[in-house]
């Protein structure tokens, strides 16, 4: 279909920059859809779910200075979402008019989006950007915000982010983070970099709550050799016990 094409390319423009042939693009995907017969109403509603150009024209309208028109286009996409749409097209349709929106309420929204999305599945790449998107307002919003609980946001967000090697998404973490004066943690690819092979077999199990002798037995070496290596692992990832170790490596504490 045509306006899936354009949908595409109006995203590519949109990820190099180029605001208004993103705009431009989008537009013209949702022209295409209104030129199309009108299909029965769950079965429209599913393709322009499919190609959700407002979503991205919205975003482009508010890049370009349009902030009244994108918002106003971003509660259009929200209500088509709400209509029959999965939770998960809600909670974007949600993310996208907390970013196009420039009200006080765009917390909620964020709050609404998590909410809606926690009864889909899948989904765990969008809640995590949800989530930094919510600490990012916390942040910017200290009088109100709990500070605590937009840290707590980052960290699941980290812990995610590291696991799944969204280097975009884990920059942007730990760039609020520093603005909470909090610093990053080692996800478990960076931190089991720097250790040995033995060291990591010690690590991991010491982190899962093996104590030295369970290790020792596990590996069939001395208990003292356990010793040697947590050392050597402490030292390496700047911590000084084993309390710390499994959300250093990124482990469950």
């Amino acid at each position: 279909m045509a306006a899936f094409a354009l949908h595409a390319r109006g995203e590519v423009a949109a990820a190099l920059g180029e605001v208004d042939r993103a705009l431009e693009r989008f537009t013209a995907a949702g022209a295409v859809l209104a030129s199309l017969p009108r299909p029965p109403e769950p079965v429209h509603l599913q393709h322009v779910l499919e190609v959700p150009w407002r979503a991205g024209a919205a975003l482009a309208l508010v890049r370009t200075g349009r902030v009244r028109e994108g918002a106003d286009l971003a509660r259009e996409h929200l209500a088509v979402a709400e209509a029959s749409g999965p939770p998960y097209a809600v909670a974007i349709a949600l993310r996208t008019l907390a970013t196009a929106d420039s009200g006080a309420h765009r917390t909620d929204l964020l709050r609404r989006a998590r909410a809606t999305l926690a009864a889909g599945e899948g989904a765990e790449r969008l809640a995590a950007q949800l989530d930094t998107d919510l600490a990012g307002l916390l942040i910017l919003t200290p009088a109100t915000a709990d500070p605590q609980e937009a840290l707590a946001l980052l960290r699941g967000a980290e812990a995610y982010a590291g696991s799944q090697e969204l280097r975009p998404l884990r920059e942007r973490v730990r760039r609020l983070l520093d603005r909470l004066g909090e610093g990053p943690r080692r996800v478990r690819s960076e931190a089991f970099a720097a250790l040995t092979a033995s060291e990591r077999r010690v690590a991991s199990l010491a982190a899962g709550g093996l104590t030295n002798r369970q290790i020792a037995a596990e590996l069939v070496v001395t208990v003292k050799a356990v010793e040697w290596h947590l050392s050597h692992v402490y030292r390496k990832l700047g911590i000084t016990s084993r309390t710390r170790l499994a959300g250093t490596l990124g482990a469950p504490a």
